[in-house]
């Protein structure tokens, strides 16, 4: 499972000093100690040192079987593409890369990151390039080279799922699946976490056609799943759906009974934010088991309050509060909880 996510992560970033070099793995020294992946020296991805560009077909080189010595000669690329035979694994890659184009690596999410980043270390930057003016020397300036990133975010989506197209012959083109949920809960796809809001502005998710997704809806605590509706009806919290064309599916949660003894009454929590990423407003709902001091707070990457969505005594159950997105600059934030001994956070991203 980390394999898949190290693969879809040094593809798409488009990692042109990999698989032979930069390749580490590592595991405890215990007897069930797994292998994990590295991911690291990234310098080359992202359009970065003049290589990865958003049009580096990096998943056929990722694949081939007769290349150099640098950067992917056979040996380097063996367990990919054997693995890629059997059906589970290959359709699980497909997929999962859809899912995080879809989440991780769309535009508004990454180019908030970018931008998030930048403001942080803007300041120490003229000093930095002073000290080491070669540091900053590829380009006409430091944000030229942060724009070539930015363009690669944006440029890279369609451009990846073309390649994924072009080389599986099972896949014949992509659909859009409009994901909605009724009630606390979140629906995820090959295990990535789709950011859905409510069905009046469901997710639109763009997956490949003519291959199996696997979906599982999961409840916030003190919900139950209930049922899905729309492209697949079943009652089953995990399906199966195989894309031909434009299709509609709707995740219901439900409060849990109280007289159903393996269903507890959420405890204290912060239980979700939608739609994460945000540009107007952002919906964050957090609970208290008994009534209590509940401070909920907005603090951007520099640990500064932003926002603050509760301060003070509130009874118990759950507290819908809101954000105001459009007033925040887009980049990267933590909503930040604070009830009695329990502290919780979650991250926000806001786009622009």
């Amino acid at each position: 499972d980390q394999y898949l996510s190290y693969l879809v992560a040094e593809i798409y970033s488009a990692n042109a000093d990999w698989p032979a070099n930069n390749m580490k793995l590592w595991r405890p020294r215990t007897p069930e100690g797994r292998w994990r992946w590295m991911f690291f020296d990234l310098d080359f991805g992202f359009g970065g040192n003049g290589e990865g560009r958003a049009t580096s077909n990096t998943l056929e080189l990722a694949t081939a079987t007769n290349g150099p010595d640098w950067p992917n000669p056979p040996w380097s690329t063996y367990l990919f593409r054997t693995l890629l035979e059997n059906d589970g694994f290959r359709h699980a890659f497909i997929q999962r890369m859809a899912a995080h184009i879809n989440t991780t690596f769309a535009p508004a999410q990454t180019i908030g990151l970018i931008d998030s980043m930048q403001a942080v270390i803007a300041l120490e930057m003229p000093r930095h390039t002073t000290r080491w003016p070669r540091s900053a020397s590829f380009g006409s300036s430091w944000e030229s080279q942060v724009q070539i990133m930015r363009d690669f975010a944006r440029d890279r989506p369609a451009q990846m799922r073309g390649f994924v197209n072009r080389y599986f012959s099972e896949v014949p083109g992509s659909a859009l699946l409009k994901i909605g949920v009724e009630g606390p809960g979140h629906i995820q796809a090959e295990g990535v976490p789709l950011a859905v809001g409510t069905v009046a502005s469901p997710f639109d998710a763009v997956f490949f056609r003519g291959v199996p997704i696997r979906l599982v809806a999961v409840p916030e605590e003190g919900y139950v799943f209930s049922g899905w509706s729309g492209h697949v009806e079943a009652g089953a919290d995990t399906v199966s759906v195989v894309l031909t064309g434009t299709a509609s599916l709707t995740a219901t949660f439900e409060l849990a009974s109280t007289d159903t003894p393996d269903e507890a009454i959420a405890e204290t929590t912060l239980s979700s934010i939608w739609p994460n990423p945000a540009s107007h407003v952002a919906h964050v709902e957090a609970t208290l088991s008994a009534p209590g001091p509940l401070s909920v707070r907005v603090v951007d990457m520099l640990g500064r309050t932003v926002a603050t969505l509760s301060e003070g005594r509130q009874l118990a159950g759950m507290h819908r509060l809101e954000v105001d997105a459009s007033a925040l600059p887009g980049g990267l934030y933590m909503v930040v909880m604070q009830a009695g001994e329990v502290q919780a956070m979650r991250r926000l991203v806001v786009a622009r």
